[in-house]
């Protein structure tokens, strides 16, 4: 393979926020603890060992979550390790999305693993890679879905509540026809397996999530964990009873976001007064604060504080955090250094540093994942076919097109100078009619505007005339932008890894191992040889 490397800033498709956070750290220097470098962790570390974590109960959980998954070979000693003093995390963490979701579901796993790698070739400590199984989330229509081969497959399901927790009867379809999909290719039998037993003989989904991203990242000895249990949210008990009966979350939060919209920077998370949702089987409601009662929106569960309170010592596993204390959350139970996201991750997470401070929790270093274009070798024959180079690559459709037509007509079709010698001519015509007749010339500058939306028009029609000519060649032009930038978007944030397994196989993964590093900042396009 063959690996370039685009500036954030060369990427239109990204968002300005996304390319700033890149580009401009200083402007995010008042919202981070600390900016991302490996001289950084150093400081890191350091103030890590003053937030400790339970970890004889962390290690505990994992076990159990791995024995509970059927997994026989769990990374037993980076599980081991983490009862160390000296032992820290680096993280990242997604919904559970069908059969991964997107692309760069892989992409952010594969990233954390090189980060811890990369750092425990820095410092003696010791840095295990986390993945966290974001289970608890409701909104199924956000991970009820893959792209696969351009066609979208969706997982049809009445049940509600935490998707982690629902049981996956009703995807047997949406398998059946994934498994048609695959076909016989080489590595087909190999996906199928690794797809069959993830939902074989499980008990919800969490567990099927579990085993798919284990059996893809068991060579790397990646650390999976849900933070859906009990043990885990006792922990969290303090942190809870405080955001929802003092609720300092919202304004600290809002305060942050006016000073980013200051900086030109929309605010991203929706804080409310009590960020915490009420768990029940099926269901996952918001709690709110009406007069002198709790209650559980759209039920009949209401809760005096007293009645609360002790409903969250019993029941802590009740309480689901929602987007803006699950970082709070996270950060409790891992002995963490770093949380490693996308864009729009980062994004929110530059409005909490306030909200850390109040709770007296350790604000991780955040780092932007690697983006990544794989561009196959069909597509790069193509691509020199018509003309695409890569300095044009993260260029529009209408870009390719323009740049394929001028390169091929017959007749030169750019006007420019025309167009610029023609308004000199009525801006000439005009001053010498003025000292004359001021009302002549504001005749022959309303006459130029005119013949300068005619002389527009028939340059126009030049240019379609001459598309209409190479109207075969832009449709296969069309496709090859589409099939690169999937609906003008990242290839990245559409696509499902598994075409790209059924043609590479684990040397997909590994490809990506090699070609990704976090502290490089720039964006990655991988070409096949």
């Amino acid at each position: 393979m063959q690996l370039d490397f685009f500036p954030f800033s060369k990427v239109d498709q990204l968002s300005k926020r996304d390319i700033s956070f890149q580009t401009e750290p200083d402007k995010y220097k008042d919202f981070l603890e600390l900016p991302f470098s490996l001289e950084a962790f150093e400081k890191k570390i350091d103030q890590r060992k003053q937030f400790p974590v339970d970890r004889k109960t962390l290690v505990e959980v994992i076990k159990e979550q791995y024995k509970k998954a059927g997994i026989d070979h769990p990374p037993t000693d980076n599980i081991e390790l983490l009862k160390k003093e000296d032992t820290f995390t680096v993280i990242t963490a997604h919904q559970p999305s069908l059969l991964t979701g997107p692309l760069y579901y892989i992409y952010k796993i594969v990233s954390v693993i090189n980060l811890a790698e990369k750092l425990n070739q820095t410092y003696k400590e010791n840095i295990i890679p986390v993945f966290i199984i974001g289970s608890e989330d409701h909104d199924f229509e956000e991970v009820n879905h893959l792209n696969l081969f351009g066609k979208e497959i969706v997982w049809e399901n009445e049940q509600g509540g935490a998707v982690g927790r629902m049981d996956t009867k009703s995807l047997d379809p949406v398998l059946e026809r994934v498994y048609e999909i695959l076909g016989s290719s080489n590595f087909a039998d190999e996906l199928r397996k690794i797809i069959s037993t993830s939902f074989d003989g499980i008990e919800n989904y969490n567990q099927a999530v579990f085993r798919m991203v284990h059996q893809l990242f068991k060579s790397y000895d990646l650390v999976l964990i849900v933070t859906d249990h009990k043990m885990l949210k006792s922990q969290f008990i303090p942190f809870i009873k405080r955001e929802i009966f003092e609720r300092p979350s919202q304004d600290l939060i809002v305060a942050t976001q006016n000073k980013l919209e200051a900086l030109d920077l929309k605010g991203q998370a929706h804080a409310r007064a009590i960020n915490f949702f009420y768990l029940q089987e099926g269901r996952r409601d918001r709690i709110e604060l009406e007069g002198d009662k709790f209650v559980v929106l759209d039920t009949d569960l209401t809760f005096t504080e007293d009645e609360l309170r002790e409903e969250i010592e019993n029941h802590p596993e009740r309480f689901s955090p929602n987007v803006v204390m699950r970082p709070v959350y996270q950060e409790v139970i891992l002995p963490n250094l770093a949380y490693l996201g996308g864009g729009g991750e980062i994004a929110y997470w530059t409005e909490r540093k306030s909200q850390f401070e109040a709770f007296n929790v350790s604000f991780p270093i955040l780092v932007r994942r690697n983006s990544v274009l794989w561009i196959g070798k069909g597509e790069q024959k193509q691509m020199e076919k018509y003309g695409i180079g890569l300095n044009e690559l993260f260029l529009t459709e209408d870009d390719w097109i323009r740049s394929f037509v001028k390169a091929n007509a017959s007749a030169e079709l750019e006007f420019s100078e025309e167009f610029s010698h023609f308004q000199k001519a009525y801006d000439l015509l005009s001053s010498k009619a003025k000292p004359i007749d001021p009302n002549l010339a504001k005749s022959i500058e309303a006459s130029g505007v005119k013949a300068f939306k005619s002389f527009e028009q028939l340059s126009s029609r030049l240019i379609r005339t001459e598309k209409d000519r190479h109207e075969n060649d832009l449709n296969k032009i069309r496709k090859l932008h589409d099939k690169i930038f999937p609906s003008g978007g990242l290839q990245e944030r559409k696509d499902n890894f598994i075409p790209y397994y059924l043609k590479h196989g684990g040397e997909f993964i590994k490809s990506l191992k090699s070609a990704l590093d976090p502290f490089n900042p720039n964006f990655v396009v991988i070409r096949e040889e």
